[in-house]
């Protein structure tokens, strides 16, 4: 896992991500989608629908809400 801030969707923003090169999908507090909705690196038409997350060790599930992400670019 790397830290590092990168461009989302061609905007740079002020977050620092945490990227697991080899996870199918990527985890995302509340709070950041927020974020990055308001300042408009996220928008409506990027929204999905809803997601499942199961917990492994509890053995719940968690619903979150699916974002698409069209780019990030880490790196030249």
């Amino acid at each position: 896992m790397e830290f590092m801030k990168v461009p989302i969707n061609n905007k740079w923003n002020t977050n620092e991500f945490y990227f697991d090169t080899g996870a199918s999908s990527y985890l995302f507090l509340q709070l950041r989608p927020l974020f990055l909705y308001k300042h408009g690196t996220i928008t409506d038409e990027d929204i999905l629908g809803s997601i499942f997350f199961s917990k492994m060790l509890h053995g719940t599930v968690s619903e979150g809400t699916q974002i698409g992400i069209k780019s990030v670019k880490i790196g030249d």
